[in-house]
């Protein structure tokens, strides 16, 4: 079973230099928007496209090509960062391959704070891969 992409309400849309941002949720925000946006997670369905970064009542969600990331806002940071992600086709979790090099930060100085030497996301169940 796919994930649906919904696209949100235009009014919550913006264009600036040939790119389309989604407005913070704090902004003119209907009521029980952001619990209808968390219940469609929950019934695998996402909203935007790719790029776009949703609110939920958990936290975020980044949709990406065929993969997306969630950002939880109660994971304990002494145990995980928070960060899981997950095919868009049969919602497993997706597995990593790290190939890229470091970057100058790491290198030289230590951690980046990012994930800098990854470079495929792919999911074990479906077989759906992608370079990062």
């Amino acid at each position: 079973m796919g994930a649906t992409v919904r696209r949100l309400i235009a009014v919550f849309q913006y264009r600036a230099s040939m790119l389309w941002h989604l407005l913070p949720m704090s902004r003119s925000r209907p009521p029980g928007l952001l619990e209808q946006i968390t219940a469609d997670y929950r019934n695998r369905i996402l909203h935007g496209g790719p790029g776009s970064t949703i609110r939920t009542g958990f936290g975020s969600y980044t949709v990406y090509a065929d993969f997306h990331s969630i950002w939880r806002s109660d994971a304990k940071p002494w145990k995980d960062w928070g960060v899981y992600w997950f095919c868009n086709r049969c919602w497993q979790p997706a597995t990593f391959a790290h190939g890229k090099p470091e970057c100058h930060t790491c290198s030289d100085w230590g951690s980046c704070g990012r994930d800098c030497t990854l470079s495929e996301v792919s999911c074990q169940a479906c077989g759906t891969a992608m370079a990062v």
